[in-house]
C-alpha cells in the first residue's frame, strides 16, 4: 500500500515537472487512520492535447504510466484521483440527481397508481452548475480545487471518444427539472448535493 501511495505522489509530480510549466507548487498530504488524501496544485499551464493523447496511448516508456496509471492505483487503494476540467466557463445548470433518488422513486412507484402508464421524469432538488459542483466538493474536503476551462471540442481526459460531445454541449444550454410535485407524488425526499458530495468525499 504504501508503495503504491509514493508512486502515485512521484507521479504526480513528475507530470508536473514534465508538462505544467508550473512556477509555483503546493503539495498538501494529510492523513487519518481511515484515510490518506493527497492535494498537488500548482500555476502552470494545465493539460494539454499531446499529453491527454500520449496518456490515453498508453505511451509509458515516454510518459512513465501517467494519469492513466494514477487513476488505476488510486482504485486499488479504494481511493479516487479528482482532476478539475470544465467545458466552457462550466456556469450552465443541469438536474444533478442522486443514484439512491433514482433507486427510491423506483420503489415508490411500485404501488403508487400515478406510476401506471406514466414517464417519470427525475432530476435532482435543484439545477446546480459544474462550478457548483466542484465549489461543493472543496467545501467537503476542506479546499478548494484548481479548474481549468477547456474550449468545447477540446479533449478531456479520461472521458471516452463518445462522450466528449454530449459533455460540450453541457455548456450550451440550461436543463432544470422541476421536482416539487413529483417528490410529492411519490413521497420521495430529495437528497442535496452537499449531502451526496459528503457520502463521496467525506471520509478524510
Amino acid at each position: 500500500m504504501e508503495l503504491n501511495q509514493f508512486r502515485i505522489a512521484k507521479e504526480a509530480l513528475a507530470n508536473l515537472l514534465r508538462h505544467s510549466q508550473a512556477q509555483t507548487v503546493h503539495v498538501q498530504l494529510d492523513y487519518g487512520q481511515a484515510h490518506l488524501r493527497l492535494v498537488v496544485e500548482d500555476d502552470g499551464v494545465g493539460f494539454t492535447e499531446e499529453l491527454h493523447n500520449s496518456e490515453v496511448d498508453g505511451d509509458e516508456t515516454r510518459q512513465g504510466f501517467g494519469l492513466i496509471g494514477m487513476r488505476e492505483r488510486a482504485i486499488l487503494l479504494g481511493g479516487q484521483v479528482t482532476i478539475s476540467s470544465l467545458v466552457g466557463e462550466g456556469r450552465r445548470k443541469h438536474s444533478i440527481v442522486s443514484m439512491a433518488d433514482v433507486a427510491a422513486f423506483a420503489v415508490a412507484a411500485v404501488d403508487n397508481p400515478a406510476a401506471r402508464y406514466a414517464t417519470i421524469v427525475i432530476g435532482g432538488p435543484e439545477a446546480v452548475s459544474w462550478l457548483d459542483v466542484v465549489d461543493a466538493v472543496g467545501q467537503v474536503i476542506g479546499r478548494e480545487l484548481p479548474v481549468r476551462f477547456v474550449q468545447p471540442g477540446e479533449p478531456l481526459p479520461f472521458l471516452l471518444e463518445a462522450v466528449q460531445a454530449p459533455a460540450a454541449a453541457l455548456d450550451s444550454y440550461d436543463s432544470p427539472v422541476p421536482m416539487a410535485a413529483t417528490a410529492a407524488t411519490y413521497g420521495v425526499t430529495l437528497t442535496p448535493l452537499p449531502a451526496v458530495l459528503q457520502r463521496m468525499f467525506g471520509g478524510h
